[in-house]
């Protein structure tokens, strides 16, 4: 059974959910932010086991880029198939904000089925969109403004044309992330192990990095695996535990930072 939770409304403003991170963050709280995973939309065939399917997304502000890092957190794939690939995300950016350019690196991931390039760059196969309202995100309870992906019909927009497999363009799901605690290996998918550095260049610099930050983190955040055609929201119950233990990691950290200040 899925339970929809309280939509915050699309591209939102510094709403009372927001004004509370606000409070817990500094200022100078713009790096290493843990945002709270609202939904995991999947692909249901092979029968793939969505309490396995998990990842995380950890956001850094300068300036105007946003840096997005995504890992594949998933256990026990159920088998070889592109279902197991974290192929995307999809965020609801505040007001005024959207995507104009950007980069998608894998640094230390590991290659699977091609070779990785010299300077780690895989932005040719992956892409964005700034108003996701096809494919897979249609299966997304959540209300998303912002989708960033390895699929071709989730992507309206690729970071690059410097493709690395031919076809040129975005194909998908393949080049999505496989878990390194998966117990098989990617059989012939090209995939990386296991996550991939976001660079993206948004088109204004925000004036307050931690309203930014903290309205970004109040809104949903929805992961895609495969090609999707369902969807699993958490319980209310664990969303707002997830939403205490968010908020008491901002709180700890801004602690720490006063004191090394």
């Amino acid at each position: 059974m899925f339970v929809r939770k309280r939509v915050l409304g699309r591209g939102i403003g510094i709403g009372s959910a927001a004004l509370l991170a606000v409070a817990l963050v500094s200022s100078s709280a713009s790096a290493g932010l843990m945002l709270t995973v609202d939904e995991i939309a999947y692909a249901s065939e092979g029968g793939t086991n969505v309490a396995n399917l998990s990842g995380t997304v950890e956001i850094d502000l300068v300036g105007n880029m946003l840096t997005i890092t995504l890992k594949n957190t998933s256990t026990d794939a159920s088998s070889e198939d592109a279902s197991q690939l974290l192929s995307g995300v999809g965020l609801d950016l505040p007001n005024g904000f959207f995507i104009i350019s950007g980069t998608v690196k894998m640094n230390g991931s590991t290659a699977h089925n091609f070779v990785k390039p010299a300077n780690s760059d895989v932005s040719g196969e992956w892409g964005y969109d700034n108003d996701p309202l096809k494919g897979a995100w249609d299966v997304a309870y959540s209300d998303i403004n912002t989708g960033i992906s390895s699929r071709v019909s989730t992507s309206d927009t690729p970071f690059s044309g410097a493709f690395i497999e031919t076809p040129a363009g975005l194909d998908g799901p393949e080049f999505g992330l496989w878990s390194k605690q998966y117990s098989t290996d990617p059989g012939g998918l090209n995939a990386i192990e296991d996550k991939v550095i976001i660079k993206l260049n948004l088109n204004v610099d925000p004036a307050d990095d931690a309203a930014f930050l903290a309205a970004l983190s109040s809104g949903d955040v929805v992961l895609l695996f495969g090609s999707p055609d369902s969807s699993n929201v958490p319980e209310a119950t664990s969303l707002i535990t997830w939403a205490l233990l968010s908020c008491i990691g901002l709180c700890v950290g801004w602690r720490r930072r006063r004191r090394t200040a």
